[in-house]
């Protein structure tokens, strides 16, 4: 039985409801390496991503996978882009969210947090900003 634990629903909303019938990391990351390719010379990257990786390497791991197969070496932390950007632009760096930073930067879309694809969506719009303005 899958389990979310109540500080991860606290912060994400995420229920034991809401994945019960979703598919676990063994059954869920073969469709996900198949599109992504053996090294493919991308880089990893996301929101909080010095959190994740670790978490993504201890799955593959525990599933006897190799994390080097696929991937070359870490990535790249777009929320330290976020702190960077906020700093710039002389707005305090506390409390910082994915969804503050796109409030400061006046991006208004209608995400829901702390799902994946909107989530990614975010991240990417979060970085076109940056690279925009350099």
């Amino acid at each position: 039985m899958k389990q979310i634990f109540k500080i991860i629903t606290d912060i994400t909303n995420i229920t034991n409801e809401m994945v019960e019938n979703e598919k676990y990391f063994d059954e869920a990351i073969p469709t996900f390496l198949d599109w992504y390719g053996e090294k493919n010379k991308s880089t990893l990257a996301g929101w909080g991503l010095y959190y994740d990786l670790p978490l993504l390497r201890k799955e593959f791991t525990e599933f006897g996978l190799d994390y080097n197969q696929y991937f070359v070496g870490g990535g790249f932390d777009i929320r330290a882009l976020g702190v960077y950007w906020l700093a710039k632009k002389n707005i305090s760096t506390s409390g910082i969210s994915l969804e503050r930073v796109l409030e400061k930067m006046n991006i208004k879309e209608d995400f829901k947090f702390h799902r994946a694809l909107d989530d990614a969506k975010a991240t990417a719009l979060i970085l076109q900003q940056i690279l925009n303005e350099e």
